[in-house]
This record gives structure tokens, C-alpha cells and sequence, in this order.
């Protein structure tokens, strides 16, 4: 505190507060109070500095490639310059593509990563039903692309009828019927 304050000794621990609507990382201002016979109260600069986990590339990667166990490490890092959503979690980024190269040490952010198409339109793929153990299975060609887990229309190539799926993995959609 500022030497040139002329404060009370406070003989009881003093309390530090944030003001109402303060962030708590970053910098900050602080309330220091001391709540004696004779109480004083003053606000106190600060910058409160917070460390975590995040995945960083281990090596150089290019444009296109898909994130491997083998490219990727937790690296701790100050969470309060953090100015963008980032990943602490390495199984949240296996299998996603770069969206543009990255240099080695580069920490992980979400505007970095697509998820890849499990289908692509036209590409041909299987129709999957199951159902109480029955499973039946046929050829398929996709309407438009997909991820895992959206919904997409299919051309059955024996019937010729277009019905709507769930993209389970890559190549596969699987319909209810």
C-alpha cells in the first residue's frame, strides 16, 4: 500500500473484497477494509494471475492434417492471457482437422479445427438399420455432407428412395425404421 497513507493500524486481520461486478483474474481492483473502532476502507490496483493446462502442438503441422495423439501435449500456461477458447482436454481435439498450419508449441483454439466430414454428397455409402438385433444393410449414396451425429438424406440405390439418417461413423448413416 501507498506509504504516504496515514491508516490505523489494524489489530484485526484486514478484509479484502472484490466491488460488485469486478472479475476475479486479470487485472483487478481490490477493497481492503478494516472494521475497528476507527474503520477505514480503500481500493487497492492488482493483477491476480490463474495457470492451467492446454494442448499445444509438439511439432510443425500443415494446413489439413488431422490432430494424433502423437501431435499434441499439455503445456501450463496463464490462463488470464488467454483471449481466445482454448482446449484442456487432448481427447476434445483428436481426430479434428487444422484449419491452417500451425509452428510447434502453438496452443489449441476451437477457430483452429473443423470437424471432418464422415460423408461427403454423392459420396456412396452404407444404409444401416437396426433394429431389436436385426440388422440390414444396403447401398446408399449421400445427398449432402455430414459429421457424426447430423442427420442427412440418403438415395437407397436399390429402391431408388431418398430417406433420412444419422451419420455414425465414416461411410455409414444409420436409419430407423
Amino acid at each position: 500500500m501507498d506509504q504516504r497513507l496515514k491508516l490505523d493500524r489494524c489489530q484485526s486481520p484486514l478484509e479484502l473484497f472484490f466491488p460488485p461486478g469486478q472479475r476475479e483474474i486479470g487485472p483487478v481492483t481490490i477493497g481492503v477494509r478494516c472494521r475497528e473502532t476507527k474503520p477505514w476502507l480503500i481500493y487497492v490496483r492488482a493483477r491476480i494471475k490463474a495457470f492451467g493446462p492446454a494442448v499445444v502442438t509438439r511439432r510443425p503441422l500443415g494446413n489439413g492434417t488431422l490432430i494424433t495423439t502423437e501431435d499434441i501435449g499439455l503445456k501450463e500456461v496463464e490462463l488470464t492471457r488467454m483471449h481466445q477458447p482454448f482446449f484442456d482436454d487432448p481427447d476434445r481435439v483428436l481426430g479434428k482437422e487444422l484449419r491452417w498450419s500451425l509452428a510447434a508449441g502453438s496452443i489449441l483454439t476451437a477457430n483452429q479445427l473443423l470437424i471432418p466430414k464422415a460423408v461427403k454428397k454423392g459420396q456412396q455409402v452404407i444404409i444401416q438399420a437396426i433394429d431389436s438385433g436385426l440388422q440390414i444393410r444396403m447401398k446408399g449414396a449421400a445427398l449432402s455432407d455430414g459429421i457424426t451425429g447430423q442427420k442427412i438424406a440418403v438415395k437407397n440405390l436399390s429402391s431408388n428412395r431418398i430417406v433420412e439418417g444419422t451419420v455414425t461413423s465414416p461411410g455409414i448413416v444409420q436409419v430407423q425404421f
